[in-house]
């Protein structure tokens, strides 16, 4: 975290802890969870869209079957 010099840098951070920590208690009820690495990435940067995309559906696709068998094994896919 860089040096805050205004008041929207700080209503700016605010916004990113609060998202932060809603996700991670939203994270908690999840039966599979994946976190793809977005590097600098913060839900601001919109002009990145296409890229995050990118990676999240490379990440999905690379789990997805240990996420199946985690579904699974907790009742929530029979097959």
């Amino acid at each position: 975290v860089g040096k805050v010099e205004n008041i929207f840098q700080v209503i700016f951070q605010s916004f990113q802890i609060m998202g932060q920590e809603l996700s991670n208690y939203q994270a908690l009820a999840a039966a599979v969870l994946i976190k793809p690495e977005l590097g600098d990435m913060d839900q601001f940067a919109f002009h990145k869209a296409h890229e995050a995309i990118a990676i999240g559906e490379a990440y999905a696709e690379k789990a997805l079957p240990d996420m199946l068998a985690k579904l699974r094994a907790q009742g929530y896919i029979s097959r």
